[in-house]
């Protein structure tokens, strides 16, 4: 079923201001093909029963949205997926956008990389990569769902390390990896070289909906967590250690703090989405010019009353649940002012 929310009406009578010239981010899964089939994948990427790949953006779309990315001139570009490596054309898109003096960098499991790879991803003019590695040797594989994807992300780094590509580590603490995690941090640390993590918490949503049940922390265990941290954090200040809140955008909307999206988010069929976590889709890039739906209401849409409702349903985590299928607006707001 889709919800359909109302037309956009307040973007239709008021004077815009446009004082924010461009998004701080621009967010493009760039495919959710995946080779892994991870048991908490918000997106459920690389399952065919939930996308037709087909239907992602073909070669020249991809291309031509690189270029207006490009001209849009975010102070980043993040390319996240699915896997981002199973599309042929991201050297290509990073080009296209570093070369605009655009920060660029990408999401990854790390087990595609190898020495060559590394080395095209520097040449397209990537800033750095975050490979994801979620505990130790089986607890990473397990969650993963797949045998030797920890040694293989691992050996990926090393090959971002050997080419002087900077590496973010990411990790969704959980049942696993958490009676490990000094230790997880000390060989990435130590061993690898890694000195930058961000940690996620594992979310009710997607995969992790039926595989993920009982590897949830429980109140304790997240607050051992957070002691590690500080702790982590006083002995070795140069650590960055980075929590990532799913909901702190979301909050920060409710309190007003933030009327401006900082971040442009597009799915792999083009879908233009305004949080990762809820599924609410203002239409599509095809067809259309990235600057100019920014200019023309992307840039206003956290004032709109009917997204503001939908995001007060969010509490905590566990509610993100909810939103089981795609929330639409029915009439894009640029386009009715560029026909006014």
């Amino acid at each position: 079923m889709v919800i359909k929310v109302k037309s956009l009406v307040y973007y239709d009578r008021i004077k815009y201001n446009n004082s924010l010239l461009r998004p701080k981010m621009v967010s493009w899964e760039i495919t959710n093909k995946c080779n892994l089939f991870c048991k908490h994948c918000l997106n459920n990427s690389g399952d065919s029963c939930h996308y037709q790949f087909e239907d992602e953006l073909q070669d020249i779309e991809q291309i031509e949205l690189a270029k207006q990315i490009a001209e849009l001139r975010p102070e980043q570009f993040c390319l996240c997926g699915g896997e981002t490596l199973l599309n042929k054309n991201i050297y290509e898109i990073i080009n296209i956008v570093s070369s605009a003096g655009v920060m660029v960098n990408m999401v990854t499991n790390g087990t595609l990389i190898t020495d060559s790879v590394a080395k095209k991803l520097k040449e397209s003019g990537i800033s750095h990569v975050q490979v994801s590695v979620d505990g130790l040797g089986c607890q990473h594989d397990i969650f993963r769902n797949t045998k030797g994807a920890f040694d293989k992300s691992i050996r990926g780094i090393r090959f971002l390390k050997e080419n002087k590509i900077k590496v973010m580590v990411s990790c969704c603490p959980n049942k696993l990896n958490f009676a490990s995690f000094l230790t997880y941090i000390d060989y990435l640390q130590n061993q690898m070289g890694v000195d930058c993590f961000r940690l996620m918490p594992l979310l009710p949503i997607g995969r992790a909906e039926t595989e993920c049940k009982d590897l949830f922390l429980n109140s304790y265990e997240y607050f051992n967590l957070v002691q590690k941290i500080i702790m982590l954090k006083k002995n070795a200040p140069n650590l960055n250690i980075e929590w990532g809140d799913p909901l702190e955008h979301l909050n920060l909307i409710l309190l007003s703090k933030r009327k401006y999206p900082i971040v442009m988010s597009i799915s792999s069929v083009g879908e233009l989405t305004i949080t990762p976590y809820i599924p609410i889709v203002l239409g599509t890039v095809r067809g259309d010019d990235l600057l100019s739906i920014w200019l023309d209401g992307y840039n206003k849409i956290w004032t709109n009353k009917d997204i503001l409702n939908i995001i007060r349903k969010v509490k905590n985590i566990y509610d993100l649940s909810q939103f089981g299928d795609t929330i639409s607006i029915e009439e894009l707001s640029w386009r009715n002012i560029s026909n006014s």
